[in-house]
């Protein structure tokens, strides 16, 4: 077999050899996985914030680890579990990074900007059609994708809130005169939204910005 012949048959050889590792020398991952995940636009600083990868899938496989990086400088975390929390302490624009690895060493990975803010911060505040979460006693208005008040902290805006002091996710106003059941329940006090000159609230609430609001 004349020299050309030998070369041509050691690529072929080679070739084959390597055709289970997809472009010569390269492993082969399959498929790569496919990144889906939650997490809000911006969030009060020292409140914790939920990232949910949960959705997200491997279409030959599974979903081995899931790593979270926050941007601050805190060590990225890797995990089996696809929920992680964090929490700012510090008010600024950070540069999120979720990855996740499937059990064939495949990987996908996305970065997001969080804004965190001191509490009390309103005005500027954003949320996505995508991405509808706002901080702790702010809700997300559909039709401007604004964060606006919601100082119970039930999910409903202030402005259409039939009990804007009280929690009550439901709604329930039997009666339909526009104020809330749980207002018109004997002993409630508009005055005891706000808090004491002391700063104090009754139990299971908490003085956030003047106003005696239910702990989340």
């Amino acid at each position: 077999m004349s020299g050309r012949a030998w070369w041509c048959v050691a690529v072929w050889a080679l070739v084959f050899w390597a055709g289970g590792c997809g472009e010569l020398g390269e492993p082969d991952f399959g498929e790569a996985p496919v990144l889906e995940y939650r997490s809000p636009i911006n969030a009060y600083a020292g409140q914790e914030v939920i990232f949910d990868a949960s959705a997200s899938y491997d279409p030959d496989g599974e979903i081995a680890w899931y790593s979270f990086d926050f941007g601050d400088g805190a060590q990225a975390s890797r995990s089996p579990e696809p929920v992680a929390s964090h929490t700012w302490s510090e008010a600024g624009r950070y540069t999120t990074r979720v990855t996740v690895i499937d059990d064939a060493g495949g990987k996908a990975s996305e970065f997001r900007e969080i804004l965190i803010v001191e509490r009390g911060t309103v005005a500027g505040l954003r949320c996505q059609e995508s991405r509808p979460w706002c901080p702790a006693y702010l809700v997300c208005e559909q039709d401007t994708f604004r964060c606006v008040s919601d100082r119970d902290g039930d999910g409903v805006r202030d402005e259409d809130d039939v009990c804007p002091g009280v929690f009550d996710e439901a709604q329930r106003d039997e009666d339909e005169d526009g104020i809330g059941d749980a207002c018109a329940e004997p002993g409630y006090d508009p005055e005891s939204d706000y808090c004491r000159a002391d700063g104090d609230c009754p139990l299971e609430r908490v003085c956030l910005d003047g106003l005696c609001r239910k702990k989340i």
